[in-house]
């Protein structure tokens, strides 16, 4: 791991199984440890969330294990096993595969800026491990390098999915952590509907994969403020760096892949993972890859719950009103916000001062200079809506053909013969269609086709679109022609 590690004085025997041998990793609310399961006779990792709570609500502790187990369900090459799970003497913990590497976190701190092409495999791998979580319903909302390690074969593991569930079914009692009253993650790969109070979605984890992607090749996250406040403003207003300035050999798909990835809006975000992953994973252009040197570094908080003051009133959104408030204070500087708080500000990433967070997981290193440079906004060049599409238009260019497919599915969904989810889909994928032709990225458009031919099948109203969409298929074929 990337923490020291601790021997402990004497073993301790958890669950009359995994004897915990040495302390690996710790944070706020868990301790991680290197074990052995003494029944298989293995080692393991075994995660103590949070010690110094003990769950008393037993029906706190059966939501715990029925949500421990949707998290061990997960099967996949890309996410860490999950062996295990229980609570014992009133501690709940998880066992894990052990991954003896540490994770990206430390090898970015050694390293500095990885290769181009290594970034892009490292990308895919993540891509696929947040398809197959969010088609089981699981978001992980904190995926940053210090959740992503190497296993013994190279392979990249994504940790601690659903943790943040575990974590308020053990504390019901109490509270859950993530209510709206507290934001859980790490404030350099939060969201920006995160940082307003929003609990996050499947959206939610692309955009920080878009942090991390980021991050792996310039040496630093894409913002980084004074404080986790300012960082959290940076998010939800500051425009997005220019990739490609600061990082000269990366090829222009995946620059603007990132850079869609870190759209404020969840809805611009190329979408699914599952389309994120295959885009990741075509090969980068044939010019030399440049390999940086390390960069700069500074430490960064870890996980973080930042408690969220509540204003009195009913029908509040507390951590949504706080965190706008603070943003708008950030911008005065932290000066402005001890006159309006009787509470210290949150810490900044000065690893000597105490931060006023409670801390999750291993802390994440973050390396990079302590200020990112922000270009001034581009001017955004709308999308047409579908209602622009002229009825005399050329039904052979692709961009026609999609506003019609896209007029068809808002009659449907009006109608109500569509759900929400169906329509979002689609619209989705006619997003990035326009995206790919737009950027004349011939895979793109096709990766882009395939999603909305999988949205329409799995609405099970593929029939109502068959002459739009087969339009729209003969219009791109054309278009790629062109090329040939």
């Amino acid at each position: 791991m990337d923490h020291p590690t601790t021997p402990l004085p004497e073993a301790r025997l958890l669950a009359g199984r995994y004897r915990l041998a040495e302390q690996i990793g710790r944070g706020g609310m868990s301790t991680v440890f290197r074990a052995v399961d003494e029944l298989l006779d293995r080692e393991v990792a075994v995660k103590i969330l949070d010690p110094a709570s003990p769950v008393k609500d037993p029906a706190a502790a059966e939501r715990f294990r029925r949500e421990a187990r949707a998290t061990a369900s997960l099967s996949h090459d890309h996410i860490v096993t999950v062996f295990d799970t229980g609570i014992d003497e009133g501690h709940a913990f998880l066992v894990m595969e052990l991954l003896p590497h540490g994770t990206l976190a430390g090898e970015l701190a050694r390293r500095g800026p990885l290769p181009v092409d290594e970034v892009r495999e490292i990308g895919a791998q993540v891509a696929s491990a947040l398809q197959a979580a969010h088609a089981a319903g699981l978001v992980h909302r904190d995926i940053k390098p210090g959740n992503i390690a190497r296993a013994d074969d190279g392979r990249i593991k994504v940790l601690d999915f659903g943790i943040t569930r575990l974590l308020d079914e053990a504390h019901d009692e109490a509270g859950p952590l993530t209510s709206p009253d507290s934001i859980l993650g790490t404030p350099q790969y939060l969201s920006p509907e995160q940082a307003r109070g929003d609990a996050g979605d499947a959206r939610s984890d692309l955009y920080a994969l878009g942090c991390v992607l980021f991050t792996l090749l310039v040496g630093h996250p894409p913002y980084q403020g004074d404080s986790n406040l300012a960082t959290l403003a940076m998010h939800t207003s500051a425009p997005v760096p220019d990739l490609a300035a600061l990082r000269p050999d990366a090829p222009a798909p995946l620059v603007a892949l990132v850079t869609a990835l870190l759209s404020k809006d969840p809805e611009e975000r190329p979408a699914p993972a599952g389309l994120v992953a295959s885009r990741l994973e075509r090969p980068a252009s044939d010019a030399p890859t440049q390999v940086l040197g390390p960069a700069p570094r500074t430490d960064t908080p870890p996980t973080a719950v930042m408690d969220v003051p509540a204003p009195e009133g009913p029908g509040r959104r507390p951590a949504a009103a706080w965190i706008l408030a603070a943003v708008a204070v950030a911008a005065l500087g932290v000066g402005a916000f001890s006159l309006l708080s009787d509470d210290d500000p949150v810490a900044g990433p000065d690893p000597t001062s105490a931060p006023t967070v409670a801390a999750l997981t291993e802390e994440s290193p973050a390396a990079g200079s302590p200020t990112v440079p922000q270009p001034p906004p581009a001017e955004r060049e709308e999308e047409p809506p579908a209602e622009s599409a002229s009825e005399d238009g050329d039904a052979s260019d692709p961009a026609v053909a999609a506003d019609v497919l896209s007029d068809a599915v808002k009659d449907a969904a009006k109608a109500e013969q569509l759900s929400k989810e169906d329509r979002r889909r689609i619209d989705e994928g006619l997003r990035e269609l326009r995206r790919a032709l737009k950027d004349d990225d011939e895979q793109g458009a096709s990766d882009a086709l395939s999603a909305i031919d999988q949205a329409l099948s799995d609405s099970g109203r593929k029939g109502d679109f068959e002459e739009p969409f087969d339009e729209l298929k003969d219009a791109v074929d054309d278009w790629k022609s062109a090329f040939d």
